[in-house]
């Protein structure tokens, strides 16, 4: 009896052994073709578009619950209203997920103008810090006020990549001035 409660045992062992390797595979797999090359991508993303990329990282927080639970209730009222009679269900169906689409509007709406706000409070608290900072770091008033300049220019435009020729002010009139 007891031999075979052992070979019991350790098939149910080599078992569970087997299951774990797939589902690490599987897991190592799911990371290296999907999650790393997304996270590369956002991370590349808000190198170049800080401001752009934390706003609608704000807003797609903001707005999941609103848009899951959306998704829930028509999926819900169709299992539910669909057991009705087609033509019956469909009219109710279409009225029932058109008002839940405005409360789903609404949601994201909501949604929107708060992670604007966020973002604008935020970039607005930097702004002041950095000011603050470049002001009393600087050796005189203009050089603190283009380390600013230059820096806030960073944060909301981005670095992007520049496909024409930049000018330089002081450059274009050193260049002007000496023709004559």
């Amino acid at each position: 009896m007891s031999t075979d409660l052992q070979h019991l045992k350790d098939a149910g062992i080599k078992h569970f052994h087997h299951s774990e390797s797939t589902l690490k595979a599987k897991r190592d797999e799911i990371k290296k073709h999907y999650i790393d090359p997304s996270l590369k991508k956002v991370s590349s993303h808000y190198e170049d578009k800080p401001f752009l990329t934390a706003l609608l990282g704000l807003f797609f927080a903001l707005s999941a619950v609103p848009i899951f639970s959306f998704l829930a209730f028509v999926l819900g009222a169709t299992v539910v209203v669909g057991g009705t009679a087609l033509a019956f269900s469909l009219a109710i169906l279409s009225a029932v997920i058109g008002t839940a689409s405005l409360f789903l509007l609404g949601a994201l709406t909501i949604a929107a103008v708060t992670a604007a706000t966020c973002c604008f409070w935020g970039v607005a608290a930097v702004a002041v810090v950095k000011l603050v900072l470049h002001l009393t770091s600087a050796s005189d008033l203009p050089s603190g006020l283009k380390a600013y300049q230059r820096d806030m220019h960073a944060l909301l435009l981005g670095k992007g990549k520049d496909n024409g020729k930049s000018v330089s002010f002081e450059e274009t009139v050193k260049t002007e001035g000496t023709k004559e």
